[in-house]
């Protein structure tokens, strides 16, 4: 019965998620992915601690989607790329916020979304998180960007179980068109932490999926071309120049900031 209304809660909260079926080599990190339900059974032998495999069953169940984390599998194994996907489940804090690391068949995943969009976010959070989170999505719009949201805030609103505390920071996930627009958000979010008292973490996609945790690249020492961040993607984290992740960014539109 429990899953059922969790299930029931999942597919009438969320309608704007526009689900897809994504092919293995478009994956990328933070995507979120359903599974059959032929394939929990197997999914199952892969958690080690037998006191958590009942309760991970029971949100299988409850149609709760894995997280695309980072593939074990290099980036030019196409044969393993074909085979399986890794993807995590999340706890939420009455679980002891543990990460379940799951290989996923290919063939099991079923259909796929991105991150859910800040807009879809903020109605399905408590009271006294959506202000301020309506100042910062009102902040963005004006800038031209779009941000996507990960971690505990979006698990709160992806299965409407208690994620948050006071403590608790949102994770925001957003594509610059230039430079221009790049410092501009960065600039918002600084001030956004000032004014609200809250903490927004994150990361900052060049391309189609390198991606710099902003707190990084708005420190970075000098902020010269050739100082080097730290850069993940699907298949790795590595140290890339900044002059190279700019270069990048597209040029800006006369008249109007670039979207993401």
């Amino acid at each position: 019965m429990a899953a059922v209304r969790w299930r029931n809660r999942w597919h009438s909260g969320l309608q704007k998620v526009s689900e897809t079926a994504t092919p293995p080599h478009r994956l990328r990190r933070h995507q979120l992915l359903w599974t059959s339900r032929a394939w929990h059974a197997d999914a199952l032998g892969q958690v080690a601690d037998n006191g958590l495999r009942e309760r991970v069953a029971d949100l299988l169940a409850a149609d709760w989607p894995l997280v695309v984390r980072r593939q074990s599998w290099a980036e030019n194994d196409a044969s393993t790329m074909a085979e399986s996907v890794a993807g995590g489940l999340p706890l939420p804090p009455a679980l002891g916020k543990q990460r379940i690391a799951f290989d996923v068949p290919h063939h099991a995943i079923v259909r796929t979304a991105p991150p859910l969009a800040l807009s879809d976010v903020i109605p399905r959070l408590p009271p006294d998180w959506q202000p301020p989170l309506r100042r910062l999505l009102r902040s963005a719009e004006s800038i031209g960007v779009e941000f996507r949201v990960y971690g505990s805030v979006a698990w709160h609103a992806l299965t409407g179980r208690p994620w948050l505390t006071p403590e608790s920071d949102i994770d925001l996930l957003w594509r610059a068109g230039d430079s221009a627009q790049l410092t501009a958000v960065i600039t918002s979010l600084e001030a956004w932490e000032g004014e609200s008292g809250r903490r927004a973490d994150g990361e900052i996609l060049f391309g189609d999926d390198d991606a710099v945790a902003w707190r990084e690249w708005g420190s970075a020492p000098g902020r010269a071309p050739a100082q080097r961040v730290l850069v993940k993607s699907l298949h790795s984290a590595r140290l890339r120049a900044r002059g190279e992740l700019e270069a990048r960014l597209l040029p800006e539109p006369s008249g109007a900031a670039a979207c993401a």
